[in-house]
Order: C-alpha cells, then structure tokens, then sequence
C-alpha cells in the first residue's frame, strides 16, 4: 500500500513524555527522516505539496519528530 522506501519507523518509546521525545529521540530519527524526504523530492519531476502521515499507534510524542523537523527547517531555509 505504501511505498517501502519512503516509510520510517522505529520501535523506541517516549513513554508519553514529550521533552524525551523531543531532545532526545526526534535528533536520532532526523538524519533518516531528511534523507527519506530528500530521496522523495528528487524523484518528483514537480514538487508542488508534501503530506505526511505520522503515528499510526503513538501517543504524547506521536508528532515530536514532526514538530521538530519544522522547528529545525524553518530555522535554515525561513532565517
């Protein structure tokens, strides 16, 4: 259903708590979730919009990785 190379999962737990997931595991997942994107983008011949599903069965820090990939991105290509 999904394709294989664009899915990233991972079997650590926050165990609902939101600064463990943010400063602690979201920066393990963030090499592997960039270079997933970036392998997305450069087989688009136009990329116009990008959605993203997260956290089929996660809890408090279901969006963490999310949350800070935004911080982080808007950080280096907003100023």
């Amino acid at each position: 259903m999904f394709d294989q190379r664009s899915l990233i999962n991972g079997k650590e737990d926050s165990a609902s708590n939101y600064a463990r997931g943010f400063y602690q595991l979201a920066p393990e997942y963030q090499e592997t979730f960039e270079n997933s994107m970036r392998i997305i983008a450069e087989s688009c011949d136009f990329l116009d919009g990008i959605c993203f599903f997260h956290s089929y069965g996660g809890g408090t820090g279901a969006g963490v990785m999310m949350g800070k990939t935004l911080v982080l991105w808007s950080r280096s290509y907003i100023g």
